[in-house]
């Protein structure tokens, strides 16, 4: 710079690889994008091209894939906090590895080992944080996400809880500090642009210009079985979701997504009525007037936590129509065991004692208490009920591309806490339920 004047003024383009940039848009224009090429490369006019065309930014994965936002987003929120602490900054900067943020044929986020390793790492961090901060309970309302909606975040030494309010007064954070076990990490069931080829068998082809075959051409598995185990979410995984199911629905039917809706509360809007943290409680309270039935109908939650991994969920329900409402309430919590082949890790049924597998889609009736049992990271996520449930349980699947060609993956475990609810007009009742994460 010294020897040489400059040429002028120029601003570079993104760098990220034109595969990446096809990976990082919505499926719709991924399958458009692809299409263009194809057509190009067939007209033999993608060599003048190649330059211009692009696809997405690669921030774009933080838009859609929650579970990318909600790591990156957490690191921000603990980079802000970690001051000059070399601890906490060595575990930050483990987190930022870029490999489980985003998704293309390597896996990326779609490998839970991957995320793990981040929220792990992120975790430590926060422990270190809350331990210097000298604080035993913390209460914190921010846009956490970056949404533009306020998010509620409860912390102490052993437990990290996430709210938001505008998302069906869901919880997006269930955290053990102890142990750094993020135990909502699980993953949604979405399309993506490549699942069109999952019929596709193998061929010989798919080589670049220099005659070796490119891992971004691998084909589809040619498993039909595979194009039926397909399932899309119509929302983003969280716990704490509000269901009110219609006649008829199946604990298979609710896996698959097949199922009736009664209500409109699993991503409605709830009003915060309260948020209030004392040196040994925080307590938040949200409500939301909705339809059941097309009948007006309240619900309200208050979350109750204290210095340990103990938390209360206590819900109130009013009819406030002019007809009764005659329904099927389940709450929706998506947890993670890692793992739906490790025996070690399995859901327990304390009374009669009895076990169900991870890999199970089914139903257990009449329970006051469910436990999600990690036997390799020393932890049990013990759930009790003010009066007998159903409980409806399934592993999340997602099917995606790798090297190998197609895989389907464990991505959670998604429980439904069913509580049949029959109100006259004006009438109220109450539900509780308490979720205390235990050391084995």
């Amino acid at each position: 710079m010294a020897s040489r004047p400059s040429l002028g003024r120029i601003y570079l383009p993104q760098a990220s690889y034109e595969e990446m940039t096809e990976w990082a848009l919505p499926p719709e224009q991924g399958r458009a994008l692809e299409d263009i090429v194809t057509s190009l490369k067939n007209e033999g006019r993608w060599d003048e091209w190649r330059p211009f065309v692009r696809g997405g930014v690669w921030d774009n994965f933080l838009v859609k894939y929650d579970e990318a936002n909600r790591m990156h987003k957490k690191m921000l929120f603990l980079s802000e906090r970690a001051g000059h602490d070399d601890e906490a900054r060595n575990y930050l900067w483990r987190a930022q590895c870029n490999c489980a943020y985003w998704h293309g044929v390597f896996g990326g986020l779609y490998l839970g080992h991957l995320r793990r390793a981040v929220h792990e790492n992120l975790l430590k961090a926060q422990a270190r944080i809350m331990e210097k901060s000298g604080d035993d309970l913390q209460m914190q309302r921010l846009d956490f996400d970056k949404d533009g909606a306020e998010e509620i975040l409860i912390l102490n030494r052993s437990l990290s809880l996430g709210l938001d309010p505008n998302r069906g007064g869901g919880m997006f954070d269930i955290c053990h500090l102890p142990e750094a076990v993020n135990l909502s990490d699980t993953l949604t069931r979405r399309p993506e642009a490549y699942h069109r080829h999952i019929n596709e068998v193998p061929q010989d082809g798919g080589e670049s210009g220099d005659g070796i075959a490119s891992i971004h051409d691998v084909a589809g598995a040619g498993d039909e079985d595979l194009e039926r185990r397909l399932v899309f979410d119509a929302y983003t995984r969280a716990s704490l979701l509000d269901h009110f199911l219609g006649p008829g629905a199946t604990p298979e039917g609710y896996a698959a997504n097949e199922y009736p809706e009664s209500g409109d509360f699993v991503q409605g809007r709830y009003r915060v009525e309260q948020a209030d943290v004392s040196p040994d409680h925080a307590i938040v309270e949200m409500s939301r007037t909705g339809q059941v039935n097309g009948v007006s109908f309240k619900v309200s939650k208050t979350i109750r936590a204290g210095k340990d991994a103990h938390v209360i969920f206590e819900y109130a329900f009013e009819c406030q129509g002019h007809e009764p409402v005659s329904t099927l309430f389940g709450c929706e919590f998506n947890l993670t065991a890692y793992s739906d082949e490790d025996r070690e890790r399995y859901y327990r049924i304390p009374e009669p004692d009895r076990r169900r597998e991870i890999k199970e889609t089914g139903s257990e009736d009449k329970l006051t208490h469910f436990e999600l049992v990690n036997g390799p990271d020393r932890l049990c996520a013990s759930f009790s009920f003010s009066s007998p449930v159903s409980v409806w349980f399934f592993p999340l699947m997602t099917i995606s591309k790798s090297e190998k060609g197609f895989e389907r993956t464990y991505q959670g475990s998604s429980l439904l806490f069913l509580h049949p609810l029959n109100l006259s007009p004006g009438q109220k009742t109450q539900f509780q339920i308490e979720l205390e994460l235990i050391e084995l």
